[in-house]
């Protein structure tokens, strides 16, 4: 039942051109952008902010798979079926996989959007965002997951 799948998305805050609403200056260490979906290096060259990386990092890696991620990382591989109660479950599991991030003042938990529930859930399939904003660049991010 554990198949995830990611996808993100991260929004400037501001108004819709940078150039109208220039924000500050990258930070002089950027993380290696790394592909939400499959978790290879998009690029040597461009970089994302650590922080969003960290958010990424946090929803590939399996909690308690090994020895160094036993205090990082997602469970929605306990996740056996979809019931009523799934909801709930992935919140908290989302709350523990972004626990270090959100204690360390990296990012605030914006939300949690559920798409299409109720038909996904006769397929044992649940889709959700989720929505965060990086506080050390003031940026939304969204992440989407699949679990099936």
């Amino acid at each position: 039942m554990a198949f995830v799948i990611l996808q993100s998305t991260l929004t400037p805050v501001g108004q819709n051109s940078l150039l109208q609403n220039p924000l500050a200056p990258p930070s002089p260490l950027l993380a290696r952008k790394i592909n939400p979906a499959t978790g290879d290096y998009e690029s040597l060259f461009d970089g994302r902010n650590p922080v969003d990386d960290q958010v990424i990092v946090s929803l590939r890696a399996v909690r308690n798979s090994g020895a160094s991620v036993t205090d990082i990382g997602q469970r929605f591989g306990n996740i056996r079926k979809i019931t009523d109660g799934i909801r709930t479950e992935i919140k908290a599991y989302v709350q523990e996989a972004f626990r270090r991030l959100i204690q360390n003042g990296d990012i605030r938990l914006v939300g949690i959007e559920f798409q299409d529930f109720e038909e996904n859930k006769s397929n044992q399939t649940v889709i959700f965002i989720i929505n965060y904003q990086n506080l050390r660049t003031g940026a939304i991010g969204a992440v989407t997951v699949q679990v099936s």
